[in-house]
């Protein structure tokens, strides 16, 4: 019947317009979760007045070395804290589709996963010997304070570490006796030279920021997957953050080579 028709073809026009705004919908709320959002205009029962940042997952205090259902917790400040844990396991089935990232999960310890290494091009390195456990030991340090001059090869001092605390520390697990400050790192280091497209984790990121002038002042490590991992004066912290390949700052990328001593 006419009716029937008209009926089924609104059906269809309202279930078509969910299908359409759903990706923006799961696009916007994905965005406020990590970002927060600012209020743009005062409302009655609103979050806040104009001008107030509700906070996302980028303004929680460390939680790049959170527990996931933590870090969420921090941010969404649920009634139910516990209820996210259950979603973890699809959580990371997701993730893994939609980043290439092989996410596996340590049944033992919630919260946590091994997750293989992106390379600069787009496909997975695998850390694997004195490369994994330079890098696990560089993310043991995560969320530390920064301290000038703090850190060296037996690990941070005073309960933090700076840029070079945190490289030779990490090294001197492989046995590997970097230089200790930046500047000297680089200075053993240039020889070995490598440009961004052939960036591989472990490699060191050297940085000038002018309180040398063109001398550098800063390194990071790269851990794959177009991140860093740093211990930031700016910060406060050590953090993992989008890896500076280029830039004025930036003054190279160097390779350390496996039987390296200073």
């Amino acid at each position: 019947p006419a009716h029937q028709r008209r009926e089924n073809r609104s059906v269809n026009t309202r279930h078509s317009r969910v299908i359409h705004h759903e990706p923006r919908r799961a696009s916007y709320a994905a965005k406020v979760f990590y970002k927060g959002k600012t209020v743009e205009k005062e409302e009655k029962g609103g979050a806040g007045p104009k001008g107030y940042h509700i906070p996302g997952l980028v303004n929680v205090n460390g939680w790049e070395s959170l527990p996931p259902t933590v870090a969420a917790q921090r941010v969404q400040r649920s009634a139910y804290p516990d209820a996210y844990a259950k979603h973890e396991g699809q959580a990371r089935e997701i993730l893994s589709a939609l980043s290439g990232v092989d996410v596996t999960i340590d049944e033992s310890e919630p919260g946590s996963a091994v997750c293989s290494i992106g390379a600069s091009d787009g496909s997975t390195v695998e850390a694997t010997g004195d490369m994994k456990a330079v890098l696990e030991t560089a993310n043991t340090t995560l969320g530390l304070p920064y301290i000038f001059g703090g850190g060296g090869w037996d690990g941070p001092t005073g309960g933090g570490q700076d840029c070079s605390g945190l490289t030779t520390y990490a090294y001197a697990q492989a046995g590997i006796r970097l230089p200790r400050t930046a500047r000297a790192q680089w200075a053993a280091l240039r020889s070995h030279e490598v440009s961004p497209s052939e960036i591989q984790p472990g490699d060191l990121i050297f940085e000038s920021w002018g309180r040398l002038g063109s001398e550098v002042s800063h390194v990071g490590m790269y851990i794959g997957d177009g991140k860093m991992i740093e211990a930031s004066r700016g910060a406060s912290r050590t953090k993992i953050s989008d890896a500076r390949l280029s830039g004025p700052q930036t003054a190279g990328i160097a390779r350390v080579p496996e039987n390296f001593t200073q």
